[in-house]
């Protein structure tokens, strides 16, 4: 399958992010669009943090984020939290 990538113009805000699966999972969730991030990418998510055994920088790094960005991925912490 070919991909196109589109590059965009981009404030330095969206460059701070120095941690590489952070920026990957803001970015990605931005591509998706707000109000369209659904059950499946969630869950998607949750596994790659399981795996990636890093939620201490990822939570670090939120805050460069949206705050919408920034509700769901918290509610996925505080998931694998309470798991």
């Amino acid at each position: 399958m070919l991909r196109i990538l589109h590059f965009k113009r981009t404030s330095p805000k969206n460059l701070a992010v120095n941690h590489y699966l952070s920026g990957l999972i803001i970015q990605g969730l931005k591509c998706i669009g707000e109000g369209k991030v659904d059950a499946s990418h969630i869950s998607q998510i949750k596994k790659i943090v399981v795996h990636s055994q890093e939620v201490s920088q990822i939570k670090m790094n939120l805050r460069y984020a949206p705050v919408w960005i920034q509700k769901i991925v918290m509610k996925i912490l505080n998931e694998l939290k309470n798991e």
